[in-house]
């Protein structure tokens, strides 16, 4: 299947950044490098002819029409990366996945992707650096990518539960997103209708509701946020009934919603 002429004009190889031709079913550049067409995505990812391939009627459940206009006032390829699947699809994106979706153009790695030198007039990323291993290589790689004055739209996980589709490395204070895109020229660090503090508190409680067992979810349930708010001015409260409860949570939960995590490590020996 032949590649589409939008996603042709910007495809270079991930690891030298040489041009790429395509051949049969598979993507090569001139020092050898091969990259499978799977279904017409070209795959840069080292799961090869092997990627997982998403239901065709899944859809993602977050729409993008507020920030087309932006992004695609240039008429150029712009970069919607782990866009899932979108309905319907913006005019000139490309998609970038980790698996192939209905509307997936390219499978790859946000810390090398696969694009030329400033071919992109922008990059959208919606709820996904908090599930990048590397996100400040993924941050260097969009502004390899990105054409100068190009835009970059990115919203990402402060206070949220683990919820892990494949995995969650990071949830990030302002600081930190600005430190992750310090090379750019930030225009601003708002906090989206979406990710008002309402939904820190109503995820967290659907969770916690969600785990636990069915005594302590109606003590739960018939607590006041005063009552909990008390637990923090007043630590002796933490023995009482309801601090039971959150310590009768189990670990699953316990790691979903903890305030932080004590790693013990050892140096390897030799």
């Amino acid at each position: 299947m032949t590649l589409s002429p939008l996603v042709r004009s910007v495809l270079a190889c991930p690891r030298c950044r040489g041009p790429l031709t395509e051949v049969v079913d598979e993507v090569a550049c001139d020092r050898g490098h091969r990259f499978p067409i799977v279904a017409g995505v070209p795959v840069f990812s080292s799961e090869g002819r092997d990627v997982e391939r998403r239901p065709p009627d899944h859809v993602s459940h977050q729409p993008v029409p507020g920030f087309v206009e932006r992004l695609g006032a240039r008429m150029r390829p712009w970069l919607h990366l782990g866009a899932g699947a979108t309905n319907p699809k913006p005019p000139n994106s490309i998609e970038l996945e980790t698996a192939i979706f209905a509307t997936t153009d390219v499978v790859g790695d946000a810390a090398a992707l696969p694009f030329a030198d400033g071919s992109l007039s922008g990059t959208l990323a919606l709820n996904v650096f908090e599930h990048l291993y590397d996100p400040e290589a993924s941050a260097r790689e969009l502004m390899r990518v990105v054409e100068p004055d190009g835009v970059l739209i990115i919203q990402t996980a402060f206070l949220q539960p683990l919820h892990a589709d494949p995995s969650h490395y990071f949830n990030v204070t302002e600081p930190g997103v600005r430190r992750w895109f310090r090379d750019f020229d930030i225009e601003s660090v708002t906090v989206p209708g979406n990710f008002n503090p309402l939904y820190t508190f109503a995820w967290l409680s659907s969770d916690l509701l969600f785990h636990a067992s069915e005594a302590d979810r109606e003590l739960f349930a018939s607590t006041t946020l005063a009552e909990v708010a008390e637990l923090w001015r007043d630590p002796a409260r933490v023995a009482g009934p309801l601090g039971d409860a959150f310590r009768r949570l189990g670990d699953v939960a316990q790691r979903s919603l903890a305030a932080g995590f004590q790693v013990v490590a050892r140096r390897p020996a030799g």
